[in-house]
């Protein structure tokens, strides 16, 4: 019998070993070493999503603040400005157009 991870002939009496769902076998210590790999590809992984996540979404809050300071604007004014055809809320020495 042959380990299926890295094809070395195997005593089942001796060595240590598994027995995969497809009948097969595998030697302990391969095992082990897959899943350690497989696990730090894992990790690898889910770092890259959490860095894609963070320029996304570090990239829409800029957008966000980008699109909003260019079309809110302020004038700077006294309470009893008045505009024809326009509402003007004053608050804390700025008033704004509504």
């Amino acid at each position: 019998m042959r380990c299926a991870i890295c094809g070395e002939p195997m005593d089942v009496q001796i060595d240590r070993w598994l027995q995969t769902n497809d009948g097969g076998a595998v030697h302990l210590r391969c095992a082990d070493r897959e899943a350690q790999h497989v696990w730090q590809l894992r990790c690898l992984l889910a770092i890259g999503h959490l860095l894609v996540i963070t320029i996304v979404s570090s990239a829409l809050i800029i957008h966000v603040g980008v699109v909003e300071r260019s079309t809110t604007f302020h004038l700077e004014c006294s309470p009893s400005l008045r505009m024809e055809g326009c509402q003007v809320s004053f608050e804390a020495g700025m008033c704004s157009v509504l």
